[in-house]
């Protein structure tokens, strides 16, 4: 059975004295994490993307390969709705590297001779896409980048190959 005995005003007063501390330390938790991930030292990268899942990456100072996620400032601007979006650089995996041959002349990105994923030419809002045209092999310090988590990742279909140079 229950009672309205004193506990319960108790306990209700204790939520109450705890609610803003909390909200405090949750504030200086956000604040001190965004703080270390724009630090030139930082110990980790907060990906806020659909690309990628919604978290926290450790960077790691090995060299960029097939299979490994990059960070990069991207090169072209984005389409006019997402311009907010990418503010930050951002992370994607690399799907292809120096001696890979990559196609976008068609509809499809293609690599290696195997259909990867569809070339569109609007994102989800109706914004036109920039496309990226070329048949060739990637040379030395290119990476190509491609998102499968999301269909119409705005990856390197849209704006080519990624310089090591331009790699965080």
């Amino acid at each position: 059975s229950l009672t309205n005995g004193p506990h319960c005003t108790q306990s209700a007063s204790f939520r109450d004295r705890l609610r803003r501390p909390m909200c405090l330390l949750l504030l200086g938790a956000v604040t001190l994490l965004t703080m270390a991930s724009l630090s030139p030292n930082r110990c980790f990268v907060v990906n806020l993307s659909p690309s990628l899942p919604l978290g926290l990456y450790r960077p790691v100072h090995d060299e960029p390969a097939v299979g490994r996620l990059v960070e990069f400032p991207l090169p072209v601007e984005p389409p006019n709705g997402a311009r907010h979006t990418f503010a930050r650089p951002v992370l994607k995996p690399i799907v292809a590297a120096a001696g890979d041959q990559v196609d976008t002349l068609g509809d499809w990105l293609w690599i290696n001779g195997n259909r990867i994923a569809p070339i569109h030419t609007t994102d989800s809002t109706g914004h036109a896409l920039p496309v990226w045209r070329a048949r060739r092999r990637l040379q030395e310090h290119e990476f190509f980048t491609y998102s499968a988590r999301v269909p119409n990742s705005f990856d390197s279909r849209y704006y080519g190959p990624v310089q090591r140079r331009n790699i965080i």
